[in-house]
């Protein structure tokens, strides 16, 4: 026997593992709400995937089964059209892959709110978003820890106007790459070489998650069931998979480029990213459409107009033979024939279609925020302090005849929170309210605060307040970013003073 003639020891292109999905013939649906929440359980035991390459072998054995179409009717009847309140899934000649986390980008770039998708050459053809298989055990029982990486794995973006290098990590203090996306900086260093790529400065750019009417309960053997709320089910028959979706709003400046960081067997796959306006997209998909052209898109660390896609994704199917990532060139050749080569993935598809139930649109009720009429000032605050941020609003409302914007009294409308941008991108006084640190850095609370302070760093907002109303800890405890500005500190035996003292900051 030789030195390396074991199980444990085996070549690089085996041995090299990134994808982990477990192969599940039964699980269960219930309804939840306007939701639904996934239930299901598998052990050590549990035939798993392991290689990428064991998709295909899977999808060549499934691809012809009339099953693919009756459970594809069954899932959207329960998943999109809301009928019934449980499904039951047993079959054990039909696996469906559980452990993929994917990101559906809503890019904000001056006042226009854009789909980010990636192209995707191989079946299924046509628009994907950012998604991916879990790498780890720790991810299959904790999908958001893949959802989130996928994002920052897949979306690389770069403003070479600002000199900026954004990092997509929810970690204030954090900046330097994660070991996984170094490889992916690496190789797009060399395409931003005449822009002196080192000396670019490092940003985080944060993402503020819009949360889904879903749930998920996994059990792994004997162990308690790990639960995740707040995402969008996509179980999908035609792909046989079961993924966690969610939705990230980023707000970018005009100058940005986008990049793909999906890298396989060390070639970076440089898939062109395709920005689709918001409003146009979803009219478009409500009217069944089935060929999608974005109006700007990304490739090569360029951007191009969408009249450009045609020759965009024939540079790039060239890309892929010269650097023989593995395809089948069929695959297009099919799409093409069948008019789907700029179509949505049945994943892509099915996820639109629940964001768009999701959000619909909802009457405002305030009547410091009315329509025609720009907010000034603007209350952000979690729902954990909703009752101090109300009384720091009533006081305003009663001492002052700025227009302001507090979201339990102007409701939240469709198009992600539009209304919501408006009233920032038109607010001279931000007030960031909470009772401890915690609640300030949750995600949307610190997506919009944290904008605010970009914004007057950058010098986009003039003569900006940015404060602090806090109540049971020490201002020294605030985030790094907003300790750069007044703290009221409440008193709970003299709320008045400081309420008295916020008002000569906002006036």
């Amino acid at each position: 026997m030789g030195l390396f003639d074991s199980e444990l020891i085996r070549p690089l292109e085996v041995a090299e593992n990134n994808y982990l999905q477990v192969l599940l013939t039964r699980f269960s649906l219930t309804r939840r709400g306007t939701g639904a929440e996934l239930e299901l359980r598998f052990d050590a035991q549990t035939p798993t995937i392991w290689l990428r390459q064991a998709k295909s072998y899977l999808n060549k054995e499934i691809i012809n089964s009339p099953k693919i179409k009756v459970y594809k009717q069954e899932l959207d009847r329960f998943l999109i059209s809301g009928e019934g309140g449980a499904y039951q899934f047993d079959d054990p000649a039909f696996p469906f892959r559980y452990g993929s986390g994917g990101t559906l980008p809503v890019i904000k770039i001056g006042a226009q709110q854009y789909y980010s998708f990636f192209y995707r050459e191989v079946h299924p053809v046509g628009w994907n978003i950012a998604n991916g298989g879990c790498d780890s055990r720790q991810e299959l029982l904790n999908p958001w820890e893949t959802v989130e990486r996928e994002l920052r794995e897949e979306l690389i973006v770069v403003d070479p106007k600002l000199k900026l290098h954004y990092l997509l990590d929810p970690d204030e203090d954090r900046t330097v790459d994660h070991p996984d996306f170094a490889t992916a900086w690496r190789l797009w260093q060399p395409r931003f070489r005449e822009l002196n790529f080192p000396t670019f400065t490092k940003s985080h750019l944060l993402a503020g998650w819009l949360g889904g009417p879903d749930s998920l309960k996994v059990q792994f053997e004997s162990h308690e069931p790990v639960a995740s709320r707040g995402c969008f089910l996509n179980i999908n028959a035609e792909d046989f998979g079961i993924e966690i979706d969610r939705v990230a709003k980023l707000a970018l400046d005009e100058g940005a480029i986008l990049c793909d960081g999906e890298v396989i067997h060390g070639c970076l796959q440089n898939r062109p990213i395709g920005l689709f306006e918001v409003v146009r997209f979803n009219r478009a998909f409500e009217s069944g459409d089935t060929r999608f052209v974005p109006e700007w898109i990304f490739y090569n660390a360029r951007r191009r107009a969408g009249t450009e896609l045609e020759s965009v994704t024939g540079q790039y199917r060239s890309h892929v033979k010269a650097v023989k990532l593995e395809i089948d060139p069929g695959d297009f050749e099919t799409a093409e024939k069948n008019g789907n080569e700029y179509n949505l993935c049945p994943v892509t598809r099915s996820l639109v279609a629940r964001v768009l139930q999701n959000e619909r649109p909802r009457v405002e009720t305030g009547d410091k925020a009315l329509p025609g009429k720009p907010c000034e000032v603007f209350i952000s605050f979690a729902s954990e302090d909703a009752g101090l941020a109300r009384g720091v609003y009533e006081y305003l409302a009663s001492n002052t005849s700025k227009r302001i914007f507090f979201s339990d009294e102007t409701k939240r409308q469709t198009d992600f929170g539009s209304e919501i941008d408006e009233a920032l991108d038109a607010a001279s006084c931000l007030i960031a309210v909470g009772s401890s640190r915690e609640h300030l850095m949750k995600e949307w609370v610190k997506f919009e605060w944290d904008g605010y302070h970009r914004d007057i760093r950058s010098g986009r907002k003039k003569k900006a307040e940015l404060l602090s109303v806090i109540f049971g800890f020490d201002p020294r405890d605030l985030p790094r970013a907003l300790r750069f500005y007044e703290a009221i500190v409440l008193d709970h035996s003299d709320p008045r003073t400081g309420l008295d003292r916020l008002l000569r900051y906002v006036y």
